[in-house]
């Protein structure tokens, strides 16, 4: 265990959340957080006013928040944040949102080298589709490691750690019994933090259509605008059909799961490590190329319904994972492995590497 007297005794998360964001960029952060408590690092989230009030609905998160100005963007906003850093003695600033174009990430970084020179900045990133990144270290938690992108031209000089060495997990996932397939019994439907096309009701209704004795649970978030209606369909449903709102441990949830229809963003990473076969649905273009691993490595069914909602390809793909010789095969392509990547960045970070 890390000595306690870290050279880097706090660091601060700058992300986002809300409706139309979700809650995937704030997920990995509290990921990393748990990570810096074990390590008695004191993490500290950089937030805006309305992913504040997001991220009070999250019960996972329990933190201590430095509140971002209105005009976050505004050079003075960002000098203001590299001042408290400095004050604070903030080791590691992480950046991680798609909102923090090209300009906010220079004049960040430009700003923590003027007033707190001391602190590294380290930006979370997945398809490396910027023309330039101002950082210090790239963390890319998503990439297979056959196929990390050459950061080498738009990050010179900066420190990498990809693959699924660093995949951020929070710590129930470390910690969670893997069950075999023929102990688990659920069907679950998950669509992330905020289910924005409302593809949970969709999902249910096709599974309710096909008459199906297995338990189908369905994970309703806070953050679901449409959350007192899907909770009213789903008690119309057979007695077969739950849901549970807000849970706080998703790793047994997933473990005992013998299928999971899910959002494909970073519940892929967490079905993987508990080892349950899933139907994945692409809802956003930062999804597409790194759940394609996740086809071609067999253990999930990828959709892409980004621009709507197929029942034919969607009732067909629930079909084929119901039967026990799919499953089975599917399962059979997960190598097992760690789930401790956030961890490992932890780790990396004290060693200097």
């Amino acid at each position: 265990m890390p000595s306690k007297t870290n050279t880097h005794s706090k660091v601060v998360f700058l992300t986002q959340a809300n409706s139309l964001l979700g809650s995937g960029h704030l997920m990995r952060c509290i990921a990393l957080a748990q990570a810096c408590e074990k390590a008695r690092i004191a993490p500290v989230f950089a937030l805006d006013k309305n992913s504040l009030i997001f991220a009070k609905q999250n019960p996972l998160f329990d933190y201590p928040v430095y509140l971002m100005d209105e005009q976050q963007g505004s050079q003075k906003s960002l000098e203001k944040l590299a001042q408290y850093c400095n004050q604070q003695t903030i080791g590691y600033l992480f950046i991680d949102g798609y909102n923090f174009n090209l300009e906010f990430r220079q004049q960040l970084f430009k700003a923590l080298r003027q007033y707190a020179c001391n602190c590294q900045l380290i930006s979370i990133d997945d398809n490396a589709e910027q023309a330039k990144m101002f950082t210090d270290w790239i963390l890319n938690p998503s990439t297979d490691i056959n196929a990390i992108p050459d950061y080498s031209k738009i990050a010179p000089g900066a420190k990498l750690m990809a693959g699924h060495h660093y995949r951020l997990l929070r710590k129930e996932f470390s910690q969670q019994q893997i069950l075999p397939l023929d102990k688990r019994s659920e069907i679950i439907i998950t669509m992330g933090g905020t289910d924005p096309f409302s593809y949970s009701v969709k999902v249910l209704n096709l599974l309710a259509q096909l008459n199906l004795t297995a338990p189908v649970r369905c994970i309703v978030a806070n953050g679901f605008e449409d959350k007192t209606q899907l909770i009213a369909q789903i008690e119309k449903l057979p007695s077969n059909f739950s849901y549970t709102v807000a849970p706080q441990n998703m790793a047994a949830i997933f473990a005992n799961a013998k299928l999971a229809i899910s959002a494909a963003g970073t519940a892929q990473f967490e079905l993987y490590a508990m080892q349950t076969p899933a139907i994945l649905i692409i809802l956003a273009d930062n999804q597409y190329r790194n759940t394609q691993n996740a086809a071609q490595d067999g253990w999930a069914k990828v959709l892409d319904f980004r621009q709507t909602f197929d029942s034919d390809k969607m009732t067909r793909a629930i079909q084929e994972c119901l039967n026990e010789t799919t499953l089975l095969h599917m399962q059979s392509k997960i190598q097992p492995g760690s789930a401790e990547g956030a961890k490992n960045v932890i780790n990396t970070l004290l060693n200097g590497k």
